[in-house]
Order: C-alpha cells, then sequence, then structure tokens
C-alpha cells in the first residue's frame, strides 16, 4: 500500500513537472512591447515606425511603444536591445549602418551584430539624392566629376562626420573615379540643407524628402538619387548607375526590425507574419513613399544575413581603402 501511495505521489510530481512550463508560459504578448531606435523623434524612419507600432498595437491588442535612444554614434539602442530579455517585449528597429558599417570603422562595440540579434524584416530601403548648391555651377554627377578633378581639392562636401554612410559614398566615389574633396561635418540634416543652398559647402547626399522644398525652390541641384532604379519623388533625376555608367553605384541604408537572440521561434513567427501585413497596408506604403523610401518584399532571416553580410564587406573595403578606424 505505501508503495503504492510512493508510485502515485511521483507520478503527480512528475505530472506536474511536465505541465508547469504551459501552464506558466504566456501567450505573446503579454505586456507593452518596445521598439527600440536609434534615431531622434521625428526622423523619416520614426515617423515610420510609429505607424508600425500603432498598427501593431491594434493587430497584438497590447500597447507598442517607440522608444529613442540616440547617442553614442547609434551604438546605444542596439546594446541595450542585445542585452534585453529575449521574450519578443524588446525589438530593435535600426538602420542597416548599425550592422554592416560600425562593426568595421570601430575597434569594437558592445554588441555582436551577428550573435546577438536575430533578423525579422528588413523592410525599406532609404536611398539618397546627391544635391549640389545651386550656386556652385554644377548640373550633373558628370559636371562633378570634371571640376573636382580640375580644382583639386577646392570643392568640399557635408557629412553627419567619418564613419557614416554619406561620407562612405563620397569615399566610394573619390576611390573610383581618382579626385580629392574636403569633407565637412555636421550634426543636422537642416543644417547641411541651409549651408549647401547657400553655397557654403557644395555638395552632400541627403534624404531625398528632406531636401524636396529646396529643389523644388532651385536653391538645390539634384544631381543623383543613389537607388538601383529611379524615384517616384524625382522621375527625371537620374540614379548614381546612369549619371556614371556604373551600375553597381547604389548606396541604400535599409531599415531592420530585429530580436535578441534566443527569441522564441513562435513569437518571431508572430511578429513577422504581422510585420508583412503592416507594410503592405497604404497607410505605411504612401509615407514611405512620400519619404522618398522604398518598401521591401518579406524576405527570410537568412536572406537579410546574407544581404547584411555583403555591405559589411563592401563597405568594409572602402573603409581599409580609406585607412579609416575609430579611435575606440
Amino acid at each position: 500500500m505505501l508503495k503504492s501511495m510512493r508510485i502515485a505521489a511521483a507520478l503527480m510530481v512528475t505530472g506536474f513537472g511536465v505541465l508547469t512550463p504551459a501552464i506558466s508560459q504566456e501567450a505573446y504578448p503579454s505586456k507593452t512591447i518596445n521598439l527600440v531606435l536609434p534615431l531622434a523623434a521625428g526622423t523619416g524612419m520614426d515617423s515610420l515606425l510609429r505607424i508600425y507600432a500603432d498598427e501593431l498595437q491594434t493587430a497584438l491588442g497590447k500597447p507598442v511603444v517607440v522608444r529613442n535612444e540616440t547617442g553614442a554614434s547609434f551604438l546605444m539602442a542596439p546594446q541595450s536591445v542585445a542585452r534585453s530579455v529575449p521574450d519578443g517585449h524588446t525589438l530593435l528597429a535600426t538602420v542597416s549602418p548599425t550592422l554592416v558599417i560600425s562593426p568595421n570603422y570601430f575597434k569594437q562595440i558592445p554588441y555582436d551584430p551577428d550573435k546577438d540579434f536575430v533578423p525579422i524584416a528588413a523592410y525599406v530601403q532609404s536611398p539618397f539624392i546627391l544635391v549640389a548648391s545651386a550656386k556652385s555651377g554644377i548640373k550633373t554627377a558628370q559636371d562633378m566629376l570634371r571640376v573636382a578633378k580640375e580644382k583639386k581639392g577646392a570643392l568640399n562636401y557635408a557629412t553627419f562626420g567619418v564613419g557614416t554612410q554619406q561620407s562612405l559614398a563620397f569615399e566610394a566615389l573619390k576611390q573610383r573615379y581618382g579626385f580629392e574633396m574636403q569633407e565637412v561635418p555636421y550634426r543636422a540634416t537642416q543644417q547641411i540643407l541651409t549651408d549647401v543652398s547657400n553655397g557654403d559647402v557644395q555638395l552632400a547626399f541627403v534624404e531625398t524628402a528632406a531636401s524636396q522644398a529646396m529643389i523644388n525652390e532651385g536653391k538645390l541641384q539634384p544631381l543623383a538619387v543613389t537607388s538601383k532604379g529611379r524615384l517616384g519623388l524625382y522621375p527625371n533625376v537620374p540614379t548614381l548607375g546612369e549619371a556614371l555608367g556604373a551600375a553597381d553605384l547604389d548606396v541604400v541604408a535599409w531599415h531592420i526590425l530585429l530580436a535578441p537572440a534566443q527569441t522564441p521561434p513562435d513569437v518571431l513567427e508572430i511578429i513577422k507574419k504581422q510585420t508583412s501585413i503592416i507594410t503592405a497596408k497604404p497607410r505605411f506604403t504612401e509615407l514611405a513613399a512620400n519619404l522618398g523610401l522604398i518598401v521591401q518584399t518579406p524576405q527570410s532571416s537568412d536572406e537579410i544575413r546574407k544581404m547584411l553580410e555583403s555591405e559589411r564587406q563592401r563597405w568594409g573595403i572602402v573603409l581599409e581603402k580609406a585607412g579609416l578606424k575609430h579611435s575606440r
């Protein structure tokens, strides 16, 4: 009798041991979802992400909050998400340079772009537009090359600093076409646009939508867009590849959604499914088009990883040839 009671008790313990995880595991999402962004509020990526957050909140029935964590050369937000609990309630919405340029430019970064994250969606491409001051007399990308070679370093260009994608776009052009220009670092897009329009700086790669008003006013001369195909915002502006006869000359930043490594596959699948639905909605696609962004068809995590690795190698070569490496 005593033996039978012990066996029964053991079976009960075993049974509860099997059932307990299922009972304690809450359905996703069980609380607020945080979308962590390395860019400031009011940027194009921030505006688009807030539409995504609103739609995701409606779909999943839990609050979705955009959290802007700027600073530290865009390294703070990825670090924060990499260290968060991998349960799908903290996600990273970032631009591809944090995953492909930063690992090459900095001696060390506080996260591993491959090991610390799982790519969920590379949902839009963000191309740039190459503009010249209307006062410079430069009308085309070919004009830019000619003047740069003739004046040998007299031209200058605005960027957000060495190691940024706009800076490396100019480095890639200088390496390919053999000319020199002076780089002038800035902190804000509006100041770049103002100084280029005033002729204080002659050239810049800038966000396509941000520059539209000054282009329409004739203060900025559009030379080329950096996407593979022409943009709806500027149908008459050639691509960089068309303007310079080099099909591989495309420069885009990807907007990418990632989760911390070890996030459960079923949670990832829920987010992937909703992201595919949301990014196909007119509310999302129309704002993206107005911002000069290109919505992408869904890709697998492996496809996104391959794209990021290809971009990492590409910009790593540009950095190496230029001898650029951050001191820390």
